[in-house]
């Protein structure tokens, strides 16, 4: 169904941080190219902002940037420190489950700032939001988006706007979105990887899906991959519970005839809308979402309301 879309855009918590001052830098996965994160730097530099590197940012263990208890308690005494407005990862990669355990939970949530960044970021952003910690933002990252050549407007907008206010979301988008089943929600946003939600399964670390907008997209995954972690949240309940599903970008994930034919299969089993190629993911341009944020989604013959 291809339609003309019209869009209007509330949140329940509008404020997620007001002036920003400060940002930490910190690598709680992948390990880190210097050439890339030196750029990343001087680029948000060049925007007014403070910058503080963390040792992880030049550490390395294997795939990951240092030890599991580096990582962890750089992540914590930045989320503490009372100085630091913003935790921005300079990457995604893996290691992010590695921390879960090792993070107090209890010390963490008297304090408040903005982590940032995707892809194995979604580990955080799930756990924060199930721990009660939801300023989190599914946004470009330093070492990866900001150095591209061809990075755009869209989502350095959408990155630096939702760092001020979680209703700066950008309408147009949305417009081009294709509804594979029409249905109205109210629920929280949740934005993340695929792949990485599925790894989470069984897990304490994941938040309540009951009516939640998931908002879902992957990278380098053979179509069947695809169709197992989709069958691994039917099979767990999560796409019976969720309200909403809208399916973003799958860059080298199979054919837009596969994905149509899988988000078509499971589609049925979400009781309210279904929507496909948003802007969002491992792509340019690429949305900056509010983790948590509640929104209201209708998506009818000719219109979708969001």
């Amino acid at each position: 169904m291809n339609t003309h879309f019209f869009i209007i855009v509330s949140f329940k918590d509008t404020q997620l941080y007001g002036e920003i001052m400060k940002i930490a830098i910190s690598s709680p996965a992948g390990k880190v190219d210097k050439k890339r994160i030196s750029q990343g730097i001087s680029f948000l530099k060049s925007r007014g902002f403070d910058i503080v590197v963390g040792e992880t940012v030049g550490s390395e263990e294997y795939w990951t940037a240092g030890t599991a208890e580096l990582r962890a308690s750089e992540l914590q005494a930045f989320w503490c420190d009372e100085t630091v407005d913003v935790i921005w990862a300079a990457r995604g990669g893996f290691g992010c489950a590695h921390l879960l355990n090792l993070l107090d939970w209890p010390v963490m949530e008297s304090h408040s700032k903005v982590l940032c960044g995707h892809s194995d970021l979604s580990v955080l952003h799930l756990a924060f939001l199930a721990k009660g910690l939801r300023r989190t933002v599914s946004s470009a990252m330093p070492a990866v988006e900001f150095v591209e050549p061809e990075v755009d407007d869209l989502t350095l907008n959408t990155t630096f706007d939702l760092l001020k206010s979680a209703e700066n979301v950008e309408r147009d988008s949305f417009r081009n979105c294709r509804v594979v089943k029409e249905g109205d929600v109210r629920g929280a946003l949740i934005p993340v990887t695929l792949s990485v939600l599925c790894s989470l399964m069984g897990t304490p670390y994941l938040p309540d899906f009951k009516g939640a907008v998931l908002v879902l997209e992957d990278v380098n995954e053979a179509p069947y991959r695809i169709d197992a972690y989709l069958n691994q949240l039917r099979l767990s309940g999560v796409l019976q519970e969720v309200g909403a599903l809208v399916l973003g970008d799958f860059k080298n994930c199979g054919s837009g005839e596969e994905l149509d034919y899988i988000f078509k299969k499971y589609s049925k089993y979400v009781s309210g809308p279904v929507l496909c190629e948003l802007p969002f993911g491992h792509c340019l341009p690429r949305l900056s979402l509010p983790v948590g944020a509640e929104l209201s989604l209708s998506a009818v013959k000719n219109r979708i309301l969001l």
